[in-house]
């Protein structure tokens, strides 16, 4: 115990010291720089003057009267001149001042006029995605932001990985051989303590005595791996074993903390703020109890974050934050395997608040504190982040508290946004694409209590209003990362519509066994549902059709490829949205008049009738194909509809209804084939005459005709068979005829072959009709109205022929 209480002590005196000798070995490092930096200036200075004195000799500007004059020299032409003898000479690794081209030669010099070079142009501020994208995957390979060219790729990247697995190997060892010690009971807790001391001690001498050196790289994945065993240590000799007080150990963990920070940004070594941090998240993980410490587990998080804010005010190392991100996120959600509401909800929403604000600062302080613009990436991060903390929080809040406080969390959220706002506009902060994100989810979580507080909260919903965002912030940002994002939460949003909603919420149509107060309720409750998600369609549509204004973006260049045009995006999202309006309000309409069974299928008919119209009305506008063939689509469809669908529904050849019901019943027949015959009209009414195919026109006006023919002859016959069943099919064969007589007039009328031959046809079936067929069924009397009004139509059609027989001529009919 007593030599495990000085090594501690040697931690505590050793991390000040590595600090301040890594800090001056450092310093030591960049005098020399600076030295090397002064010498090369002074010498490139020289050969300036050098370079002055011989354009200014008297061989070129101070020739004598007497000689002849030389034509004036342009401005930009090269002087050949003597070199003299101080002539600069500069080497294969120098390169001579911008500006200038020296080329020396035994005879002479070429050398350019010095004309005023024009100032250099400023560098952009603005760091665009794939830059972002491009410093981390870079350091990933090969561990520099920016790969040297004079290194092959075969060193960089094998010196980088050697030592990062090499020393990740080291700090795993010591942790499994901690854990292999307690299992197998060879050491004591002072024991294994003592043991992590001296690894991560040798680890950080090591890294002391190589840093700044040529083995510099070595040097920062020993004081890597160092910090890390000490994070071993430190959580081991506190929370885990007791052996020294809780607050000693955090202190010690702070001063861990501390050095790591500090070495790292001395260094400005991403590796040794990544190993530091990587093992300080792996102890409490690699030594994890059955019965976990939540409060310190939760507090020593904090201290990481707090660590990881510290390294964020000097150096925007990316990698780094997102590391802590999941690190911090994913520990807690492992922590909630001993989470219990009544005794640990306090303190797991108050760690989850802090841990949200530490993660929050931690995206854009480095960019205010330098006051540059942030990227999709920030934005993105931030959004995850506040995702991550609502989704958490709204479910331990309703496990522990229940309603309205997950809606005064949304509230919170969007107040905590937009007091951020409130403070970058009193302060002049000019970071738009910050602003932008934190607007866009202080309205995200506005809009989302809406529905949280009247219980009709979905993840439905939430995927709708977040792709909404991110497309209004890609929008605003011009950034197709944000815009991609969308379009691929909105592919979601469709998948959870189709698969999920709507075979939840739609399982069972009929619902005349439920009272329509439960209907009602959970009407309402799907309103909110499909309504919102197809709100978003539509309002995307007009996001992505409205002119963007401004020419700003989040970097000098375009981020990725767009999936679309806006254009073509804006159509396809108005498209899906009415689709998912047609779906959901079909489906609908067939449970609300399950309560009124008879006016389902009209009302249902009428629907597809009014999409059908609609693609019509496109097509008319626009005179595109797609609309004309979507249109005749969904008229196949609606035929197909009531051909086979609804009228084996109606059993036309056995009704027998009391008047009231046949009354009504053949008011809704009317509406249901109404509606399909005005489709018809409609249709061939806009292609009669126009660019459009004749064919389509004719083909159009025979299927309607053929149509009204069946409606005629179904209610003619449900009508008799009600009123007059022994004239029944005497009235078939009356309607067949004054059918067959009107087709000869049209055919006449315009010299129409198929309307005319249609009518003898029919004609020929009616008499056939009549004398083989009508005559065993019917009275006398009713024998006689039959043969009566055929015999009137036939005698009809002969005189519309004798009438019109001049069109009959064989010069009229060649023609």
């Amino acid at each position: 115990m007593e030599g495990l209480i000085v090594l501690l002590a040697l931690a505590i005196i050793a991390l000040p010291v590595v600090a301040i000798v890594v800090n001056f070995k450092t310093h030591k490092i960049i005098r020399q720089h600076l030295f090397d930096m002064r010498t090369d200036l002074a010498r490139i200075g020289s050969s300036l003057e050098d370079l002055k004195k011989a354009v200014r000799s008297p061989g070129i500007t101070d020739q004598p009267a007497t000689a002849p004059r030389e034509p004036p020299v342009p401005s930009d032409a090269t002087v050949e001149i003597k070199a003299p003898s101080a002539a600069p000479v500069f080497s294969e690794k120098e390169s001579p001042p911008a500006g200038v081209s020296v080329t020396a030669e035994k005879t002479g010099t070429a050398v350019p006029p010095l004309p005023s070079s024009p100032a250099a142009p400023k560098s952009h501020t603005i760091e665009n995605i794939e830059g972002a994208l491009a410093k981390i995957w870079n350091w990933l390979i090969v561990g520099e932001e920016y790969r040297n060219p004079n290194v092959s790729m075969e060193f960089a990247v094998a010196s980088t990985w050697l030592l990062r697995v090499g020393i990740v190997a080291l700090v795993v060892c010591v942790g499994y051989f901690l854990r292999w010690s307690i299992d197998k009971g060879l050491l004591g807790p002072a024991g294994r303590v003592t043991l992590s001391i001296l690894a991560g001690l040798i680890m950080l001498a090591a890294g002391v005595r190589t840093v700044g050196k040529k083995y510099h790289l070595l040097g920062q994945g020993f004081l890597g791996g160092g910090l890390a065993c000490l994070y071993f240590a430190m959580y081991a000799a506190g929370p885990m074993y007791a052996l020294v007080p809780t607050a000693a150990a955090f202190a010690l963990m702070c001063l861990v903390t501390i050095t790591a920070g500090g070495l790292a940004v001395m260094t400005r070594s991403q590796l040794v703020a990544i190993l530091g941090i990587v093992g300080g998240y792996a102890t409490p993980v690699m030594l994890r109890t059955n019965q976990p410490n939540l409060p310190v587990l939760y507090l020593y998080l904090l201290l990481l974050s707090l660590g990881v804010l510290g390294i964020a005010h000097r150096q925007q190392w990316r990698l780094l934050n997102y590391l802590a991100f999941l690190f911090s996120w994913g520990i807690f959600l492992g922590s909630l395997d001993s989470y219990r509401p009544e005794e640990h909800f306090t303190l797991a929403i108050v760690f989850l608040t802090l841990l949200f604000v530490l993660q929050s600062a931690t995206v854009y302080f480095y960019n205010l504190i330098r006051k540059r613009p942030s990227t999709a990436l920030e934005v993105i991060h931030l959004l995850l982040n506040g995702l991550v903390f609502a989704s958490i929080s709204y479910h331990l809040i309703i496990e522990a508290r229940g309603r309205p406080w997950p809606a005064v969390m949304c509230v919170a959220l969007a107040v905590f946004y937009a007091a951020h706002i409130t403070v970058f506009l009193k302060n002049r902060i000019n970071d738009r694409p910050l602003l932008i994100a934190l607007l866009g989810l202080a309205g995200f979580f506005t809009a989302l209590a809406i529905p949280i507080l009247t219980e009709r909260e979905s993840m439905t919903i939430c995927w709708s209003l977040l792709a909404f965002f991110f497309l209004w912030a890609g929008q605003k940002l011009h950034s197709n990362v944000l815009k991609t994002m969308s379009s691929i939460l909105y592919l979601l949003v469709i998948g959870r519509l189709y698969f999920l909603d709507i075979p939840r919420n739609f399982s069972h149509l009929d619902w005349m066994a439920q009272p329509q107060a439960i209907y009602w309720k959970s009407f309402f409750g799907r309103f909110w549902t499909f309504g919102i998600s197809i709100v978003s369609f539509f309002a995307s549509a007009l996001l992505y059709r409205r002119k963007q204004e401004g020419t700003y973006s989040v970097g000098p260049g375009i981020d990725i490829k767009p999936v679309g045009q806006d254009g073509a995006m804006g159509h396809a999202a108005f498209w899906i949205g009415v689709v998912a309006f047609f779906t959901v309000a079909y489906l609908e309409l067939a449970q609300m008049f399950s309560y009124l069974p008879p006016f389902r299928t009209p009302v249902l008919t009428c629907l597809w009738a009014l999409l059908g119209l609609y693609l019509l009305r496109y097509f008319l506008a626009e005179h595109k194909s797609v609309y004309r063939t979507g249109a005749i689509c969904i008229l196949i469809v609606t035929v197909v509809k009531l051909l086979f669908i609804d009228i084996p529904g109606w059993h036309y050849g056995s009704i027998a209804m009391a008047g009231g019901d046949h009354l009504t019943g053949m008011l809704v027949r009317t509406l249901d084939w109404g509606a399909v015959l005005v489709m018809f009209y409609l249709f061939a009414r806009s292609v009669r005459g126009s660019k459009e195919p004749e064919n389509l026109y004719s083909v159009l006006k025979v299927a309607g005709t053929a149509l009204l023919f069946l409606y005629a002859s179904f209610e003619t016959d449900a009508f008799f068979h009600w009123q007059v069943p022994d004239f029944r099919t005497g009235s078939i064969s009356v309607l067949w005829a004054l059918f067959a007589i009107s087709f000869i007039a049209i055919g006449i009328r315009n010299a129409g072959k198929g309307w005319r031959y249609a009518g003898l046809i029919l004609f020929v079936v009616v008499v056939g009709k009549v004398f083989f067929s009508d005559l065993a069924g019917m009275a006398t009397i009713y024998r006689v109205w039959a043969f009566m009004l055929v015999g009137l139509l036939l005698i009809a059609g002969a005189f519309a022929y004798i009438k019109a027989s001049r069109n009959f001529t064989a010069k009229e009919v060649k023609q």
